[in-house]
């Protein structure tokens, strides 16, 4: 009970500790004839974490929506798509099913929003290392690219939140 209880809390500081990154970072992306992600990157945490997240922007250029269906990477046991929601004046993370990129659109994964959750790291992240995570589709397609770990700048606080 304990350690959920710890998980649950490091999850909710790594992903309300920060604000948006600044434009122009995380240059790593990956293209996949209709996907592509743009300024990914990954959630530096003290190495006594287990949990991490990845934020980038997806987009597609295609003429179809694409819908996820789920993730992998190796640095983790369980990746998961998560949306955070304001619910009774309270900040709630929960897994996001079906999240769905729309036509020559895009979606923003970001800390307070939509991100990828990695979960049960297999060792601690190293800033400036890149994680490999792969994006499966329902449509069959697949988006792969490495996301650099990057600090957080310093931003917004936690108060009250619950997963």
């Amino acid at each position: 009970m304990k350690s959920k209880m710890l998980a649950v809390f490091s999850a909710l500081v790594l992903l309300f500790s920060g604000s948006l990154m600044a434009g122009g970072h995380g240059h790593h992306h990956k293209t996949d004839a209709e996907l592509a992600a743009h300024n990914a990157w990954v959630r530096l945490v003290p190495p006594v974490s287990n949990i991490s997240a990845a934020y980038m922007m997806l987009h597609n250029n295609g003429s179809q929506d694409q819908v996820i269906a789920g993730a992998s990477s190796p640095v983790a046991a369980d990746v998961e798509v998560h949306e955070t929601s304001m619910q009774d004046g309270v900040m709630r993370m929960s897994e996001a099913k079906n999240l769905t990129v729309p036509a020559a659109g895009h979606i923003m994964m970001k800390p307070g929003g939509y991100h990828i959750m990695l979960i049960n790291l297999k060792r601690p992240l190293k800033e400036g290392e890149l994680v490999p995570i792969t994006i499966n589709f329902q449509s069959g397609q697949t988006l792969t690219l490495e996301a650099p770990v990057k600090a957080a700048p310093m931003g917004q606080g936690m108060k009250h939140h619950k997963h």
